[in-house]
């Protein structure tokens, strides 16, 4: 589990990463509890019934009830002595700095960063991180960088998940990429572009990290990470290759992209032709769910993807870009920025989080307002032509 404990000066939070038992003895303690008011109130219904003449207990099973009950004592004792065992290697775990990525969201973030290797971010080390920690850096071509999943919303931990390539099937989670785990840790393979150590930033591309992602360390990839192929074994729902959409844009589009690719929108990009095809591996990977790729076909989607809100029509196996649009900023407002030091900063890009009463968010992208203003906005331009 990953809970937040603690904030440092510089604003990175300090997360606390334990196995599951982080209530120890309470928890333990509570089980027993619960099973002793259980078994007296069956005691007692069973006693209650005997005096009425409503019921019979045999001997025999009494005394195989006598063996269960003390059975389960033992294996309580065991469990409240594994759950002690397990307290004493709890561990806290400090962000080492705070991912800035061209994905602001989950919905459009690839799975595997590989996949999409015109994709760019960086990694802003926190303030007491030295710069000296990235020398030597630059001699490796990829670094493993491991993160917490911040934004997952599951109340539950399940010992079985639904894989996408799979169909929607289940399989245990240990079997899996998936970010709902009993400790949400997640590891990926990135290539190093470049280190800024005066500004302490790593830059990589091919990336699958969301906007504010807490990195916990990051490692550089060894030759000893690559076995041989003849040893590597993939289940046959891996090994397939995965469905992609061939991306197009239209003319519109493309001139939207070239008159909102300014300094002031564009964080992680040189220019549009280089943002445009990250743009396309992403919509090509299919961000769509299961229900939607099943429900609407020919539908209207969006991703936010940098400052740009980028709408798009998928149908069959193709996806064509219909707009590009800069996202609004949120007012500036004053708190710690990336050293700690307490000045004006930008509130960066608004992400229309505003929800209803059953969680679905109220404006921006992929909302019936935002489709219902887009569909007008097609029907009149293609109209117009």
């Amino acid at each position: 589990y990953c809970s937040k404990v603690s904030s440092t000066s510089t604003g990175y939070l300090n997360f606390r990463l334990a196995l599951p038992v982080e209530h120890g003895d309470d928890a333990a303690n509570h089980a027993t509890t619960r099973f002793g008011h259980k078994s007296g109130r069956v005691g007692g219904m069973k006693r209650k019934k005997l005096a009425k003449g409503q019921g019979s207990v045999s001997v025999s099973s009494s005394i195989a009830s006598s063996a269960a009950a003390a059975a389960s004592r033992s294996g309580r004792k065991q469990q409240q002595q594994h759950f002690q065992h397990f307290q004493h290697l709890q561990h806290t775990f400090r962000p080492i700095g705070v991912f800035r990525s061209c994905f602001k969201e989950k919905y459009g973030t690839p799975r595997q960063g590989q996949v999409t290797t015109q994709t760019r971010g960086y990694l802003e080390l926190s303030s007491d991180v030295s710069p000296e920690s990235m020398e030597g850096l630059t001699d490796f071509s990829h670094l493993w960088i491991i993160f917490v999943f911040h934004i997952n919303t599951n109340k539950v931990i399940s010992s079985k998940v639904k894989a996408p390539r799979l169909g929607g099937a289940s399989i245990g989670v240990f079997a899996t990429r998936a970010p709902h785990r009993i400790n949400p840790i997640g590891q990926t393979l990135a290539m190093l572009e470049r280190v800024d150590l005066k500004r302490k930033r790593i830059y990589f591309k091919g990336i699958d990290l969301i906007e504010g992602t807490p990195v916990l360390d990051i490692k550089p990839l060894h030759p000893a990470d690559l076995p041989a192929s003849s040893a590597i074994r993939f289940p046959p729902w891996i090994a397939q290759p995965q469905s992609v959409l061939n991306v197009t844009w239209s003319e519109e589009a493309l001139k939207q992209l070239e008159h909102d690719f300014k300094p002031t929108n564009i964080s992680h990009f040189k220019n549009p032709k280089e943002m445009r095809l990250a743009i396309s591996e992403s919509i090509s990977l299919d961000p769509r769910t299961l229900h939607s790729k099943a429900k609407h076909d020919n539908g209207l989607f969006g991703i936010m993807f940098d400052g740009l809100d980028v709408a798009f029509r998928v149908s069959s196996k193709a996806a064509h870009v219909v707009k590009v649009s800069a996202r609004l900023k949120k007012k500036k407002q004053h708190g710690l920025d990336g050293d700690g030091n307490g000045e004006e900063k930008d509130g960066g890009f608004a992400a229309s989080e505003e929800r209803d009463a059953n969680g679905r968010r109220m404006h921006g992208l992929r909302t019936k307002e935002w489709l219902a203003s887009l569909e007008a906005e097609l029907k009149q331009r293609n109209s117009s032509q």
